[in-house]
């Protein structure tokens, strides 16, 4: 007997980043809440808490199943932040991608956002180009779901990892 199993796309999911944003204050302010010692927060596990935590914050408050896979984040701040590599069922997805593509709102701001400017190449310029690819698409429809949900309070709990001796 053979299961078939669903299909997921993967994306990176913007969030702002751990450096000096929202979500870095929010680490710091419970290291400091809780009386921790600085030196001894193992802050990339912190960091994959606090990311797992958002991700089931957002789907409680947007009723989404995005699923964790890892935080990536980069060597060096200078061109870009930390990202939440995550997953979407092949279902869902396609119903996102539905109701985004048809909403005139959003294709006139993807047109606009995935345009190039002084120092930036798009690669996928406008939303013809960028539903071609759906992993693209999707990064694109949740900085889009993010700026139209940026009043969302980030009331969740999530855990300060300590470095083990």
């Amino acid at each position: 007997m053979t299961t078939k199993t669903e299909q997921k796309e993967t994306f990176l999911l913007e969030f702002g980043g751990f450096y000096e944003s929202i979500h870095s204050d929010n680490v710091e302010n419970q290291i400091e809440s809780w009386g921790y010692d600085w030196e001894k927060v193992d802050y990339r596990k912190t960091c994959i808490d606090y990311s797992k935590n958002l991700l089931d914050y957002l789907n409680f408050e947007l009723d989404f199943n995005l699923e964790f896979i890892d935080l990536i984040s980069p060597k060096e701040y200078n061109f870009t932040t930390d990202k939440i590599e995550c997953s979407i069922s092949e279902k869902e997805f396609k119903k996102l991608k539905k109701e985004y593509i048809n909403n005139k709102t959003f294709i006139d701001w993807l047109d606009n956002d995935s345009k190039s400017y002084d120092g930036f190449v798009s690669f996928y310029s406008g939303a013809k180009e960028v539903i071609k690819e759906n992993e693209i698409l999707l990064q694109y429809i949740f900085r889009y779901i993010n700026l139209e949900n940026d009043d969302l309070d980030l009331d969740f709990e999530f855990d300060i990892e300590l470095i083990k001796n």
